[in-house]
């Protein structure tokens, strides 16, 4: 899979699942190309192309993964680009405090278990069918007998049930969750407080993490409809409810797509729902450290990184791009060293 379908699963709500449990607004998601390094601000690679997939930093240490998609490898690599943990898992998500969740593989299983700095597993390495990133003092965790999801706390407990078809991490600000009840085809999104009290009754088919005081909804289950919007902590719709797709918001802008006589282009709007950004670009990311990434219109369909002005400070030259992260950014092709 490109990177740039992967990376526009993660912002296209339509695909929920993947959506919250690779961590939307609070981690980024992976993706998956060949000779993936990391850039700076200015462009200069810091750590050469050396990677198949990879994640954005978190506290110092990148998911990074060398194998392929059936048999991969996945460890943690510093900012330095040197091995924090060794290539040993088949599955890892960003350390949050102070720990990450990994799948490991013990003979014929997997399951995802906590693991520390140093690679210790925590919680006596009780095991779980999914896990997520602790936020809020609280992670989602999918049971490894039924599957379904609940949450448990910094100590490795589980807080109440697990109830949820889907169950996503907590907003840092607003401290809601998203939770999907009902299954998988005919369920519904709501979102719970870090109580597990319901705040937002389920009746979204689709949702993402709030951040910034908004979360995006697709308001029905055509996945062809124009139909999506954002919804601020009280549920109630009040940007969009028409728009192609949308990201979420960071920093004060949110990535929108529309139609329009050229076809589908994407732009920034502001909290008031005014274009800051006009839609003009093929793709296009949330902005994070003050820079976004982009996809400009044309036949190579390259990447570059724009300001809140919509001027480029990178230009497009890459294959694929993420977002910077700690003061970096995963990048394909351009001038990225190998």
């Amino acid at each position: 899979m490109k990177m740039s379908k992967q990376k526009q699963a993660c912002r296209v709500i339509a695909l929920f699942a993947i959506l919250v449990l690779l961590i939307l607004a609070c981690a980024g998601c992976s993706f998956g190309m060949n000779a993936i390094g990391f850039i700076d601000r200015e462009g200069n690679t810091v750590i050469p192309g050396l990677f198949q997939m990879v994640q954005p930093f978190h506290e110092g240490m990148a998911g990074v993964m060398l194998g392929n998609s059936s048999d991969p490898y996945w460890g943690f690599t510093d900012v330095q680009g040197r091995t924090a943990i060794g290539l040993q898992f088949a599955n890892v998500r960003p350390f949050y405090d102070g720990c990450a969740p990994v799948k490991v593989r013990d003979k014929k299983q997997m399951y995802w278990v906590y693991i520390d700095k140093e690679g210790n597993q925590l919680f006596d390495g009780k095991k779980f069918a999914d896990a997520s990133v602790f936020v809020n003092g609280l992670a989602p965790v999918a049971d490894y007998d039924t599957g379904m999801y609940g949450y448990i706390n910094r100590q490795g407990e589980l807080v109440g049930t697990c109830d949820y078809s889907v169950a996503s991490v907590f907003s840092e600000t607003d401290r809601l969750a998203l939770v999907r009840v009902g299954g998988e085809e005919l369920g519904l999104c709501g979102y719970i407080n870090t109580d597990l009290d319901v705040v937002i009754e389920p009746k979204y088919y689709y949702g993402g993490t709030f951040s910034d005081g908004f979360a995006v909804v697709k308001l029905s289950s055509d996945e062809d409809a124009a139909d999506y919007g954002f919804i601020d902590p009280k549920g109630d719709l009040v940007l969009g409810g028409d728009y192609v797709e949308c990201g979420p918001f960071h920093e004060g802008l949110a990535p929108v797509a529309v139609k329009t006589e050229e076809g589908t282009r994407w732009g920034y709007i502001d909290d008031s729902g005014a274009w800051v950004i006009e839609p003009q670009f093929a793709n296009a990311m949330s902005f994070s450290e003050g820079l976004a990434g982009v996809q400009a219109i044309g036949d190579k369909g390259l990447y570059g990184f724009i300001d809140k002005t919509g001027a480029y400070i990178l230009e497009p030259i890459y294959t694929d791009a993420s977002d910077f992260s700690e003061g970096l950014a995963a990048v394909q092709g351009g001038n990225l060293k190998k």
